[in-house]
């Protein structure tokens, strides 16, 4: 037995247990959730065609990812006063859907403009 108990330190001499260190690791940030983001930009398409909204948004969440910025607002309208059937809305919606840009999106408060506007955190 002496002999085992010897072999076994020697190999604990040449492989040493690792320490665990004096202080724990530093706990990582908690996910913030995008609806409680500040908005720190507006884009407002009013008055834009759909073919017009569309590279709007692509200019401007690009420079809003150059500027450092997380969350933006889009602001589409309800389409009211587009004469027709609202295109605008579900057409915003389903691009930033697919934009590489957009990562979480959402519906704002009555005062940031309720169901005419989208949220959109900015995925880098």
């Amino acid at each position: 037995m002496s002999d085992f108990r010897e072999m076994l330190d020697r190999w604990l001499e040449e492989h040493p247990v690792p320490t665990k260190p004096d202080e724990p690791e530093p706990a990582k940030p908690a996910r913030i959730s995008g609806k409680r983001l500040p908005i720190e930009a507006t884009l407002d398409l009013h008055g834009l065609r759909l073919n017009e909204a569309l590279p709007e948004i692509d200019a401007f969440l690009e420079r809003c990812l150059r500027e450092g910025r997380r969350k933006v607002l889009i602001v589409h309208g309800k389409g009211y006063h587009s004469g027709g059937t609202p295109v605008l809305k579900d057409a915003v919606w389903s691009h930033l859907r697919r934009h590489r840009r957009a990562g979480e999106i959402g519906h704002p408060g009555v005062r940031e403009g309720g169901s005419g506007a989208v949220w959109v955190v900015i995925r880098r």
